[in-house]
């Protein structure tokens, strides 16, 4: 069994500490929201090759598809333009 103690902190000391802790928390931020960022693109590249596609191939109704997902992405800000 591992037993934890907490340790009452300076307010100096714990002001340190919350400032190191929101410094790493940032850096993971950051980090999510870059692979989010990958994430997204990657959809939107191949939705856009899937609608391109079907374009070319005169398929109305996947055509329909495809531009609606943009669309929408474009009406909840997900993508910038």
């Amino acid at each position: 069994m591992i037993l934890f103690y907490l340790q009452p902190l300076s307010p100096t000391e714990a002001a340190a500490r919350a400032k190191e802790s929101a410094k790493e928390i940032i850096s993971v931020k950051i980090l999510i929201d870059k692979n989010s960022l990958k994430k997204l693109t990657g959809k939107l590249f191949q939705t856009i090759g899937n609608l391109d596609y079907a374009a070319r191939s005169k398929s109305s109704p996947d055509a329909g598809k495809y531009y609606s997902w943009i669309e929408s992405q474009k009406r909840s800000q997900t993508i910038y333009y």
